[in-house]
């Protein structure tokens, strides 16, 4: 049986990405926080519809779990 979960998340994608890059930055200082949000943002746009809801299947029957493209 394969079951499929969303999770509307408003704040955690934003919130997520505004860390990673304050981690990269102390590494990379030199490196524009804008330009490395939005490449953050279109990296996981894949994953993330309307830059709030990740949708993951599992199946039972094999023990695993996907997280499903946006938009399918």
């Amino acid at each position: 049986m394969k079951i499929r979960m969303t999770f509307k998340t408003p704040d955690v994608v934003e919130d997520s990405i505004q860390w990673a890059v304050r981690e990269f930055l102390e590494d990379n200082p030199k490196l524009d926080r804008g330009e490395l949000e939005d490449k953050a943002a279109l990296a996981i746009g894949k994953w993330i519809d309307d830059d709030e809801y990740l949708t993951v299947e599992v199946d039972t029957e094999t023990g695993s779990c996907v997280v499903i493209p946006a938009g399918d």
